[in-house]
């Protein structure tokens, strides 16, 4: 009889640690949602960029804030930063990086992934819907508050403490995102906190025109807005800076950008139909000559 008792409360025991061990297995299965990103739409307009070169910019959507740590965490199943807390910025994070993870959250939501990536060389598909990096005269456009501008000397301010945190300010670490004041257009934090990746290729001299992306090549990607401990005038909405698309300091993050006006492929041309052709005539037979 003890026998078959211990027996009993053996088999109840064996089965009560595997329905744990199968719960444990199923909830490291169940990956964790991915958190929706904030995305503020800002209406296309023209900018005198940098206050002397004549941009156009498409409309696209920015998200509100810096990634987060928690939102890259989730997609990229690491968190780089040297500074940590799930809604601080992350930071440590390299150009490649960033564009790497534009890619897996595009994917994560059923979107067209904005570039090919082999290695280290990236293009850019102009045709995707998904998630990408934007360009400096993007960054710029925004920051400054779009078709409808702050013309204020930071991201929604003309006083840096208003809308940044920076060396004078920081106590030398990053801050949760969005605890200082909007731009107009309801963006945090396009001056300081972090300095943020664009897409571009780093030249003193900018292109202008419409939705301008930078040089074809380089061996500098573009910074814009300041971080934390930048002096105070790196932190202005005209303020550029750069660094290698490989570095990976804690002064770097980003923040993620959508097209609302996909680039259009290039119709084929019509081809010009064929004139039907002229029948050529048959030629006449010769004259008959007569020799005498």
């Amino acid at each position: 009889m003890l026998i078959k008792t211990i027996k009993a409360a053996l088999f109840l025991l064996v089965m009560l640690v595997s329905a744990h061990l199968e719960a444990q297995v199923s909830a490291l299965a169940t990956p964790s949602p991915v958190p929706a990103l904030t995305l503020i739409k800002v209406e296309g307009g023209k900018m005198a960029m940098m206050g002397q070169i004549a941009v156009t910019i498409s409309s696209f959507e920015m998200s509100k804030t810096l990634i987060t740590q928690e939102e890259y965490e989730k997609v990229m199943g690491n968190n780089p930063s040297h500074f940590t807390g799930k809604d601080l910025p992350v930071d440590s994070v390299s150009w490649y990086a960033a564009v790497e993870y534009c890619n897996r959250l595009s994917q994560s939501q059923g979107l067209t992934p904005a570039y090919a990536i082999d290695g280290r060389t990236v293009h850019w598909n102009r045709f995707a819907n998904g998630y990408r990096l934007p360009t400096e005269a993007e960054y710029e456009f925004a920051a400054r508050g779009g078709n409808k501008p702050d013309k204020t000397i930071f991201a929604g301010s003309n006083t840096a403490t208003d809308v940044a945190w920076y060396a004078d300010n920081s106590a030398q670490k990053t801050h949760p995102v969005a605890q200082k004041k909007p731009n107009s257009l309801g963006l945090y934090d396009l001056s300081g906190d972090l300095y943020e990746w664009c897409w571009d290729w780093y030249d003193e001299t900018l292109s202008g025109g419409k939705d301008p992306t930078g040089p074809a090549q380089g061996s500098l990607k573009v910074l814009r807005g300041g971080c934390w401990k930048s002096p105070e005038y790196m932190v202005g909405v005209a303020q550029r800076s750069n660094s290698f698309p490989y570095d990976n300091d804690p002064v770097l993050g980003f923040r993620v950008v959508r097209s609302l006006v996909l680039a259009q492929p290039t119709p084929m041309p019509t081809p010009t139909p064929m004139p039907t052709p002229i029948p050529t005539p048959s030629p006449k037979p010769a004259p008959t000559t007569k020799h005498g």
